[in-house]
């Protein structure tokens, strides 16, 4: 690596130079403000008399492949690639102002600047961008006009620039005086020494705004020839940003998140070291693994944009759309990666996301906390894969693995989502789930469907409370006495809410008004039952909402498994640690732990713990001795983990001189575990435990911590 002090203009200006910005950088995107900030830089340096301004270094790389010109030394720009092409839109846009304007007495200067971005054999723009820019640049250079460019930045801040130089008080001279006042760090890299992806990460470290998918790009790109990149490039990436439609890094989150059995951060940097450490723990070739992002990039675009070829899933997925599900995301990558391997057919994918579905809404109408979903639909490959399983057919394996779940986990029965439907207050919930449901009842065993949504934001219909929001004189005497009351409970309920077509002014009308004047003739299914109702009160209200909940129960059905799946399995009770006092008195008969089976001896939890905590110090010593210093590890005042066993009452060993504390009980064993997955950053249903009790079958506990 060289880095010397060097002027941006004089760097530029060598006659056999050609630098390319290569195809994984990101387009050109600096906004006006930035064009703005550098060129009151320039006119500064004129009107302050100031001797330079530094803008940054400018990182280049000599190109690996065959030369597009002999003649020609390319350098592939690794940092700086939008400052280079600001400077080169300010000279071509000085340029143009002196043709323009015909500044004859600045034909010097013209020649000066063309001299800067132009080579002298062929004429040609010293700067090759990517695609889409390059052809913008191609545009300005030819002076052609089109449409196609209006949008690019490239001419954007071309324009800019031009009328920025055609409304400044200096001269073409003066700003190009300027101009070869502005100073850079000179980095060129030395071909077979120096590593450009790891320079590109130090530069890039301290705040350069590169998205994830950026990074990710970079460093599946960088490294390889010029021409494999543009391979690779037009090949993968370009058709994966086209099916993802831009959203790679929302793509690579669930990817990983499927393939780690760990949730990646949404922020930048996590992301890309995420996925770093997955990239280089697969060993897998840069492009064997862009194929396998494109595979999933299909799915996802499947999925996300409902666009897959069967009507049937199509339809379910655009109703997917309209309720916040991407949470699902890792769960359904994988259903679509088996249905491409011929592992389930296309009738099994839409039972499964019937499945989904209803344990979505279930949850949702019953206000089950959303923060196990994550988790859940991370877990689900793999709990549906368990080998004592795999003689059941898939969608029974789904729907098997949701129904044993509990407490903040649960997949809502019957009698709870009944009572939650009835009792919920649909009209203030979230507005895309409020009309999803309503749509959806609706909807229900219809021969042709109705598109509610469309015709709410077209505002041809709206959802009416068909007890007012404001009781009149007429509404309080209809509803009786207790009026007050019957108001509060029932306003918001589902009950009391239809779709209609009426103006706002019939908000306050009786009942036999609102029905008379559009109940009736209402082709919506919703109002059939109101057609027919004589006045509308609380017994009334409460025997719709019966009535729509009895269809709620029939549109999203508690899937529980039809079939008696494994003997072994279906006697299992399963467990969240909160249960975690029932353990008492009970012993263990064996564990499950990273998908190897170990019988504990004496059903002892102190042997789990011990046989728990070998597994994880042979898989990172210096993890687990990190434990030493942890003040969060055991209690103030007695010591959890020694390096002599003098200092514990019941001693265990775990490694090397390691010992821990075996004298607690089963539910602070269950605490410590949990907390030692975490700080390995593990999951805990990675492990599983089998109790074995008196005149009963094993059980098996799943810990969620």
């Amino acid at each position: 690596m060289r880095a010397t002090d060097d002027y941006l203009l004089e760097f530029l200006e060598s006659k056999r130079d050609l630098f390319i910005i290569p195809v994984y950088q990101r387009n050109y995107d600096w906004k006006i403000k930035n064009c703005q900030k550098l060129f009151d830089d320039v006119v500064n340096l004129k009107l302050k008399n100031l001797d330079s301004y530094f803008v940054g270094s400018i990182v280049t790389y000599p190109n690996n492949s065959k030369s597009r010109d002999s003649r020609l030394a390319e350098k592939l720009i690794i940092d700086g690639q939008q400052r280079i092409t600001t400077l080169f839109l300010i000279l071509l846009a000085l340029r143009d102002q002196i043709e323009e304007n015909h500044l004859d007495q600045y034909k010097d200067i013209l020649t000066a600047v063309e001299s800067i971005i132009l080579n002298i054999q062929d004429k040609k723009l010293k700067l090759k961008s990517v695609k889409s820019d390059d052809e913008a640049l191609q545009n300005i250079i030819k002076k052609e006009s089109s449409d196609k460019f209006n949008l690019s930045n490239i001419l954007i801040n071309y324009t800019f620039f031009k009328n920025a130089i055609n409304e400044s008080k200096l001269t073409p001279s003066e700003i190009l005086d300027s101009l070869y006042k502005l100073q850079i760090v000179n980095i060129t890299l030395e071909k077979d020494k120096d590593n450009p992806q790891l320079i590109f990460e130090s530069l890039n470290s301290t705040g350069v705004d590169l998205s994830a998918a950026d990074l990710i790009r970079n460093f599946l790109l960088m490294e390889l020839s010029g021409s494999e990149q543009e391979d690779f490039y037009f090949k993968y990436w370009q058709k994966i940003e086209d099916l993802t439609q831009f959203r790679v890094q929302d793509l690579i989150r669930h990817y990983l998140t499927l393939k780690t059995k760990k949730i990646p951060k949404k922020n930048d940097k996590s992301l890309y070291e995420s996925f770093k450490a997955f990239f280089i723990l697969e060993d897998i070739s840069k492009e064997n693994f862009l194929k396998e992002l494109l595979k999933f990039s299909n799915y996802y675009s499947s999925i996300v944009f409902a666009n897959h070829s069967n009507k049937q899933i199509a339809e379910i997925l655009r109703q997917f759309k309209k309720i916040e599900v991407s949470v699902s995301y890792p769960y359904l990558l994988s259903l679509w990666n088996k249905l491409d391997n011929d592992e389930v057919k296309i009738e099994q994918v839409i039972e499964s996301l019937k499945v989904i579905e209803s344990f979505i809404i279930r949850r949702i109408i019953c206000e089950v906390p959303t923060s196990a979903l994550n988790k859940i639909f991370m877990n689900l490959p793999y709990e549906i894969a368990h080998p004592k399983l795999k003689e059941v057919s898939y969608e029974e394996r789904l729907k098997y693995c949701l129904c044993r779940k509990k407490s903040s986990q649960r997949f809502p029965e019957d009698k709870e989502f009944y009572e939650s439907f009835i009792s919920k207050n649909v009209y203030k919930m979230k507005p895309k789930n409020k009309i999803y449901i309503i749509e959806a009842i609706e909807n229900h065993d219809n021969k042709e469907r109705v598109d509610i949504e469309n015709l709410l934001l077209e505002k041809q219909i709206s959802i009416e409370h068909i007890m007012p929001q404001k009781l009149n004189s007429k509404w309080k005497k209809e509803l009786g006495n207790n009026y007050i009351k019957i108001h509060e409970d029932y306003l918001h309920k589902i009950g009391n809410l239809t779709l209609t077509a009426f103006n706002s002014a019939m908000g306050n009308k009786s009942f036999d008004e609102k029905k008379n004047k559009g109940f009736m003739d209402s082709r919506f299914k919703l109002n059939k039952s109101l057609a027919k109702s004589k006045k509308w009160t609380e017994r009334e209200i409460i025997s719709r909402g019966e009535l729509l909940s009895d269809i709620a129960l029939k549109r999203w059905k508690y899937h529980n498994s039809s079939k008696t799946v494994i003997q072994e399995l279906e006697n299992e009770t399963f467990y969240e640690l909160s249960n975690s006092d029932d353990f008492s008195g009970k012993k263990v008969e064996k564990i499950e732990f990273f998908g190897n089976e170990f019988t504990i001896t004496g059903g002892h939890w102190r042997t789990m713990y011990q046989v728990v905590c070998e597994e994880l110090y042979n898989l990172a010593p210096q993890i687990f001795t990190s434990l030493l210093n942890d003040a969060n590890f055991g209690t103030g005042y007695r010591k959890f983990i020694s390096t002599t066993i003098t200092e514990l009452s019941r001693p265990v060993e775990v490694g090397k001189n390691l010992w821990l504390e075996g004298n607690l009980s089963a539910a602070s064993i269950c605490k410590w575990i949990a907390y030692i997955l975490s700080i390995y950053d593990l999951d805990e249903s990675e492990l599983q435990i089998y109790l074995k009790e008196k005149g009963k079958e094993k059980n098996q506990i799943s810990i969620n911590f």
